[in-house]
Parts: C-alpha cells; structure tokens; sequence
C-alpha cells in the first residue's frame, strides 16, 4: 500500500483563534504539498488525498503524525472523510 507520509510543521499543529488565518495557512500548505508531489507517478485520486490532508489539518493535528494520505482511498467527499477518521 503506497502513502505520501507528512510531518507537520508547527504552523499546521497549532491552533490560531483567527479562522481566516486558518483557512489561507490549510489552503498554501495543500497547494504546496501538492505542487511538490502531484508529478509523481503513484500520485493519484487528488480529490480523495486532499479530503485526507484538510481532514488531518482540522481534525487530528498534533494528535496524529505522521499525516499519511493513501492514494487507493476513496473520494467519499470531506464529511465522510472526517467521520472515517481521515481514513475512508
């Protein structure tokens, strides 16, 4: 089973009262993250990896690393996502 595995970093783990702020920090960090890995050939189902990662950033934070977002997951959309814990 093949997953891109993240560390966090402190900016995604701590939690800022501001939610504008949070929105354009979750927002950068993904496109990053996907601008870095999405020419790799086992990158695949975008939808379903991204639903992963917003899941990790608003749901398990400092809780759970690494973040592992699993290509051969399902795109269940992000509500379903969160209910299976970011593992659909």
């Amino acid at each position: 089973m093949l997953s891109l595995s993240l560390q966090p970093t402190s900016l995604l783990t701590k939690v800022n009262s501001n939610p504008n702020v949070n929105g354009a920090i979750r927002t950068d960090s993904w496109n990053k993250v996907k601008n870095k890995f999405s020419g790799s050939g086992n990158w695949k189902n975008t939808g379903s990896m991204e639903n992963q990662y917003y899941c990790h950033v608003d749901t398990a934070q400092r809780f759970k690393t690494p973040w592992n977002l699993e290509p051969h997951r399902p795109n269940v959309g992000y509500t379903q996502t969160v209910k299976k814990l970011c593992n659909p």
